[in-house]
């Protein structure tokens, strides 16, 4: 899957690809790498976007190198692996303002982060 993360295979592709139902394959994935095949790929394109980030490149030319279909594909994965945007991770957080709270669980004091 690594060889392949820029062609964004779909679960259908890669349990076809190995001879296995998509149940099937979801199941033995997520049990050997702890998420799901999904995740998986979308924390190998973020990696790579990163990369690309940081040598300058527009996140519209990013996204199409990550064969992703626009840029708010390339944002979403941003905001939801690292709750930053393409943008302010390319700024490296200027400007970003990082609000916290500390919340009481069972288990004990937690930090929950608090975006605006």
């Amino acid at each position: 899957m690594n060889t392949h993360v820029q062609d964004q295979p779909s679960l259908d592709d890669i349990s076809k690809h190995l001879g296995l139902s998509k149940a099937h394959f979801q199941r033995l994935f997520s049990s050997w790498a702890g998420i799901s095949p999904k995740r998986y790929l979308q924390i190998l394109s973020l990696g790579h976007a990163k990369t690309l980030l940081k040598e300058s490149k527009p996140q519209l030319n990013v996204s199409l190198d990550l064969g992703l279909s626009s840029t708010s594909r390339l944002y979403e994965h941003f905001i939801h692996l690292e709750a930053v945007t393409p943008g302010e991770y390319s700024s490296k957080g200027l400007g970003l303002d990082i609000c916290y709270g500390l919340v009481d669980s069972p288990f004990a004091q937690t930090f929950k982060l608090l975006r605006h």
